[in-house]
């Protein structure tokens, strides 16, 4: 079973303190490092909706390592391109294969690293 952390608005607000998410750009923030609404993250502070776990996974996380919101945003964002630099470097897209069992199967390609 999972241990699952529910944060409560009060906890949500100071979360996003702790991260440097104040002022007026706080939900334009937040809503940028989660990839929601600012609407939605002005509901999880006031009560309306329940926090999405993965956002307060996010927060505790960042929390955890020190890290301010934008040096989140600015990690999360470079490994995303990584992904996609790495999607291109495989070159074409996978083609089916037969295997001795006579079933489809797509071809697998790994990049060096």
């Amino acid at each position: 079973m999972q241990n699952v952390y529910i944060m409560t608005p009060d906890d949500y607000a100071l979360a996003l303190d702790a991260v440097g998410l104040e002022g007026p750009q706080r939900h334009r923030g937040a809503a940028r490092l989660f990839g929601v609404d600012e609407s939605t993250s002005r509901r999880w502070e006031s009560g309306a909706r329940s926090v999405d776990p993965a956002a307060c996974n996010l927060l505790l996380l960042c929390i955890g390592l020190g890290l301010d919101w934008t040096q989140a945003t600015r990690r999360i964002e470079k490994a995303i391109l990584r992904g996609r630099l790495r999607s291109a470097r495989r070159g074409a897209p996978r083609r089916a294969v037969r295997d001795t069992s006579g079933s489809a199967r797509p071809e697998r390609r790994f990049a060096a690293h």
